[in-house]
């Protein structure tokens, strides 16, 4: 059956032009490429007809590729925009067999040449064509003598690329998490380090857009000592009490080190206690300041997701998170990225602030502190426990003090 010619673009015909279009999508669902894709073009245009849409690419997909593979990879790509839930297993089985799609995916959302997105698309389809993109084409460097041709290996890794640098730029949790999981997906491992800056970056943008700017008055409160506007202000203040905290329990004359012990007969420390008493002991000292800056500061506190915090310093709407190691716990090293980072900052309250500190017992611990990773020496002093630790974060995690 031969595909009648019919000016689709013609503006007489503007006002039929939705219901022409999916009548001809109707009932020739495979024209030449050309008419197709502009047909499609027209059809995804026609948000009244979505449903209507949807109900062709059913039938259509429902079948075989057939001879025309190109046609029909061009109607599921469709439908996964519309309707990314009921296509994407469609999608990903594909893919498994044929991976052109890809270049559909491409062109119909960012463009060869990354231009603004022809259809505007979800963190969800964004990281689900990271992660399916990027597994089926690993970082590909473009060669220096080759021109030709636009679905080369490294045209693909500059699409992923692209797709990453776009979910970013998105000041949002869900891309925060999006981002997330696309670093724990062990396929994109030849991606990993552009997903660890990317998150970096959008963790940045995300503080940005979330940070409340104080009014006069709460500003003006904050120069005179009164209580933080805002987390970054409750994140420095709570930073600046547990610093003098640290001075005033090695300077006391009142032996308070020793809350942090265990103690003989004679009241000679013998043994560090436990870390929860610990935290209890630091969080005795704490909350007086804080309760005189009309904050509070509670042990254990519920974060996002049921996860907990060994203490929450808070005020209305905003929360500064607080993990406590000891020094020899086996997971000293790793905490401030996989607890305090991963889990207690995403909360909503929490804005992307944290605080990880770590109870230093020096040479009287009685233990030996895990080895360092990353060929990290051993620290000597907490002020190099506290370098060291501070130089395993991202740069825009690290805290100056």
């Amino acid at each position: 059956m031969e595909f009648p010619a019919v000016p689709i673009r013609r503006a007489a015909l503007a006002s039929f032009r939705d219901d022409v279009a999916l009548a001809l999508l109707d009932a020739f669902p495979f024209p030449p490429a050309y008419a197709l894709a502009d047909l499609l073009d027209h059809a995804l245009a026609a948000t009244a007809r979505r449903d209507d849409l949807l109900r062709i690419i059913r039938r259509v997909v429902a079948g075989p590729p057939g001879d025309k593979p190109g046609h029909w990879d061009r109607w599921l790509v469709t439908g996964f925009l519309l309707s990314p839930s009921e296509f994407e297993p469609h999608l990903k089985a594909r893919l498994a067999v044929d991976r052109n799609a890809v270049w559909l995916l491409r062109d119909l959302t960012r463009g060869e040449y990354g231009e603004s997105p022809t259809f505007p698309l979800t963190i969800a389809q964004e990281e689900t064509i990271i992660a399916l993109a990027g597994g089926l084409f690993p970082v590909a460097l473009h060669p220096s003598n080759v021109m030709h041709g636009n679905t080369n290996p490294w045209d693909a890794a500059d699409f992923v690329h692209r797709m990453i640098n776009s979910l970013s730029a998105l000041p949002h949790a869900a891309a925060t998490e999006a981002l997330e999981r696309l670093i724990a997906n062990p396929v994109l491992g030849s991606y990993r380090d552009t997903l660890g800056h990317a998150l970096a970056q959008q963790r940045t943008r995300r503080r940005d857009a979330e940070y409340h700017r104080p009014n006069w008055d709460e500003a003006t409160a904050g120069f005179a000592n009164g209580p933080p506007a805002n987390v970054a202000d409750l994140c420095a203040l709570t930073v600046s009490q547990l610093e003098d905290i640290a001075v005033h329990i090695r300077s006391a004359n009142t032996d308070i080190y020793k809350q942090f012990w265990n103690l003989d007969s004679w009241s000679r420390p013998t043994t560090t206690r436990p870390e929860e008493a610990c935290r209890d002991a630091l969080l005795n000292l704490l909350r007086p300041h804080m309760i005189a800056c009309e904050a509070t500061a509670e042990p254990e506190g519920h974060m996002v997701d049921d996860k907990r915090a060994d203490i929450a310093v808070a005020r209305p709407g905003m929360k500064v998170v607080i993990e406590l190691k000891k020094d020899t716990h086996k997971d000293v090293w790793s905490a401030a990225q996989e607890q305090l980072d991963r889990f207690y900052t995403r909360d909503p309250e929490a804005k992307g602030f944290g605080i990880y500190g770590v109870f230093w017992f020096a040479a009287t611990r009685g233990r030996k502190l895990p080895a360092a990773p990353n060929g990290i020496a051993e620290p000597k002093t907490a002020v190099e426990m506290a370098h060291s630790l501070r130089k395993l974060l991202p740069e825009n995690a690290q805290e100056s003090r």
